[in-house]
C-alpha cells in the first residue's frame, strides 16, 4: 500500500493518509486482482443500496464508481466534511457524486478511536452540528449514504494502530455534468492516442479533474506528475510529448 500511494489526494486529504486506488498500482496482475475486487464490493453495495431505496432510482439512472480508494485513515481522523457540498451547502469540486459507502477493511482491535460520525443539523442563528450515529467499522462492515450534505460526518482522531478503509463514491453516467465530462474523456483519450501515450490511459480522468489541458505549465511540473500518480518514466514520457507539441 506504502508503495502505491504516490501521495494520491494531497490536494483534498491530509497528509499522513495514504491513499490506494486501483489506477495506480503499477504491476498489472496485482491492478487487476484490485479492479476485481472493488468490483465486487462496488455490486453488493449498489444492491445493498437499491434495497433500501437510499435513492430515489428511475429509468434514467445508472449509477457508476466516480472513485475508489483504500485509504489509511490519518492520526488527526478527519473533520466535518460532506462529499459532494461545502458546509455551507454549496457546491465542492466533486458535486456530481450521488452515492458513498466506507467500508472496513480493519480487524478488530486493529486499532483504538477513528470512530465515524454522521451529524444532524440544528437550526439556528449559526448552523451546528450535533452526533447522530457513531460507527467503528471492522472487516467486511459498511456504512453506505448520500453524498449530499444532508450526511455531514467525520472521523475521529485515532488513539492507537492504523485503520484502513476501501472508500466508494459513485455518480449517475446519465446526468448532465457526467454527460458534458464524457465528452471531454474522449477528447483526452485521442490526445494521449495521438502523442502515443496509451500507457497513461489509466490516469486520464486525473488529467481532466486537475485542468491540466488548460494549465499547460502544470502539464511539466514533476510534482503534479507525481500528485496524479505518474511514474518517473511515465513523466518523462510526457514532457518529451510535450516538447514535440509545442516545437509544432
Amino acid at each position: 500500500m506504502r508503495d502505491y500511494s504516490n501521495k494520491y489526494g494531497l490536494a483534498y486529504h491530509r497528509s499522513d493518509e495514504l491513499l490506494v486506488t486501483p489506477r495506480r498500482v503499477h504491476v498489472a496482475a496485482q491492478r487487476q486482482h484490485f479492479q476485481k475486487i472493488v468490483d465486487n464490493v462496488a455490486q453488493a453495495i449498489l444492491q445493498a443500496a437499491s434495497a433500501a431505496k437510499i435513492l430515489p432510482v428511475d429509468a434514467t439512472t445508472r449509477l457508476v464508481i466516480d472513485e475508489s480508494v483504500l485509504m489509511r485513515t490519518a492520526p488527526g481522523g478527519q473533520p466535518k466534511h460532506a462529499d459532494s457540498r461545502n458546509l455551507d451547502g454549496s457546491l465542492n469540486h466533486t458535486p456530481s457524486r450521488q452515492l458513498s459507502a466506507s467500508v472496513g477493511c480493519s480487524v478488530q482491535g486493529a486499532y483504538e478511536g477513528g470512530e465515524l460520525n454522521f451529524y444532524s443539523r440544528r437550526n439556528g442563528e449559526v448552523v451546528d452540528y450535533i452526533v447522530e450515529e457513531m460507527y467503528q467499522l471492522q472487516v467486511g462492515e459498511a456504512v453506505i449514504f448520500t453524498s449530499s450534505d444532508e450526511n455531514v460526518h467525520s472521523v475521529n482522531p485515532l488513539r492507537s494502530g492504523h485503520r484502513h478503509q476501501l472508500l466508494f463514491w459513485f455518480v449517475n453516467v446519465n446526468d448532465d455534468v457526467q454527460s458534458k465530462n464524457k465528452m471531454e474523456l474522449i477528447i483526452m483519450k485521442e490526445w494521449l492516442v495521438a502523442h502515443k501515450l496509451t500507457s497513461l490511459f489509466r490516469f486520464y480522468k486525473e488529467f481532466l479533474s486537475h485542468g491540466l489541458l488548460l494549465k499547460n505549465h502544470q502539464l511539466f511540473d514533476p510534482a503534479v506528475h507525481e500528485r496524479i500518480g505518474l511514474s518517473t518514466i511515465e513523466s518523462r514520457r510526457l514532457s518529451v510529448a510535450l516538447e514535440k507539441r509545442n516545437e509544432l
